[in-house]
């Protein structure tokens, strides 16, 4: 229960000859409105005391523990003097509850001082009211239901650890990937592949030859193991990444290494040709997949220090 103190109000009049008694009087009234109410509704608790003009109540707390009461609310309290020179002081108080039946507000005690410096002591009614429960009054509208026990959720604990799994798997793969690229030997050269770039080059086109996949018709297959296998062959040989980059991104890389005006032309030439086979559907003929098979053994040529064996010669038409 909250504690609220009340103005202390004290009012020193001058008694006239007409208004003197020979005993101080006093007198306690209180009122409660309503008197039957719905659990948690506000009432008010009005407390009148009506004093002769030679009296003044002492300070008092309206009191902190009412049973299942509680105070919301306290309005200023009101002094006016009657024509009989009594001084009537009103006190309002605004309570609730959340229990249900006949409940009664407890009396408290209020002390008074009189212009002698002597004592009077005041007691308060005990009031009762009557709370009503809602589906006692109105039924179960809402359709209540007793409260259900907790509900268990089911756990993806499980998932997530497949998901970390996954990410540090992942990450840990292009890591060593990156780390193994951009490893240094000690003179600060980067590290060769255990077979030269030439040679494994040269065996994946012997082996894409073999597949004939021109004559079967998949051009754009053809196509695409053949660009892969030149990027993988620069990359191998040069150190930079060929294989994620676009035409114009490995041209540019081209200019960056000072590579030679016919590499670069070259170049240039089956990787243009070879995005038209693979993402425009252009079909070029076979004496077209011969040039552009020649144009990559070219590259590979101007590329390698040593010179393939004769069975790598250029194919003839």
């Amino acid at each position: 229960m909250k504690k609220f103190p009340l103005l202390f109000i004290l009012l020193l009049a001058v008694p006239s000859p007409e208004f003197l008694w020979a005993d101080p009087t006093v007198a306690i009234q209180t009122d409660l409105q309503p008197r039957e109410i719905t659990i948690g509704d506000p009432m008010v608790y009005q407390l009148t005391l009506v004093t002769s003009n030679d009296v003044a109540h002492k300070p008092f707390f309206f009191p902190e523990k009412l049973d299942s009461f509680e105070l919301l609310a306290i309005t200023s309290p009101t002094a006016h003097i009657g024509k009989d020179g009594r001084i009537t002081t009103l006190y309002q108080f605004t309570l609730t509850t959340f229990s249900t039946g006949t409940l009664t507000i407890p009396s408290f005690p209020i002390e008074f001082s009189t212009l002698t410096s002597s004592a009077i002591a005041g007691q308060t009614d005990t009031m009762t009211i009557k709370v009503k429960s809602i589906l006692e009054e109105k039924g179960d509208e809402g359709n209540l239901r007793p409260l259900k026990g907790l509900f268990n959720f089911k756990s993806y604990l499980w998932l997530w650890i497949l998901i970390a799994f996954l990410i540090c798997g992942g990450g840990g793969y292009f890591l060593w990937r990156w780390l193994n690229k951009n490893r240094k030997r000690d003179d600060g050269a980067p590290l060769r592949p255990p077979r030269p770039p030439e040679e494994v080059a040269w065996e994946a086109i012997h082996n894409l030859e073999d597949a004939d996949l021109i004559s079967s018709g998949q051009h754009k297959e053809f196509y695409y193991r053949l660009s892969v296998i030149l990027r993988e062959y620069l990359e191998n040989r040069y150190g930079f990444s060929a294989l994620d980059r676009t035409t114009a991104e490995l041209m540019s890389e081209f200019r960056r290494q000072n590579f030679p005006l016919l590499l670069t032309q070259t170049s240039r030439n089956f990787f243009d040709n070879a995005d038209l086979v693979k993402f425009a559907k252009f079909l070029p003929t076979e004496e077209e997949v011969i040039h552009d098979l020649n144009q990559v053994k070219h590259i590979i040529n101007m590329t390698t220090v040593t010179q393939p064996p004769p069975a790598q010669e250029e194919v003839k038409l």
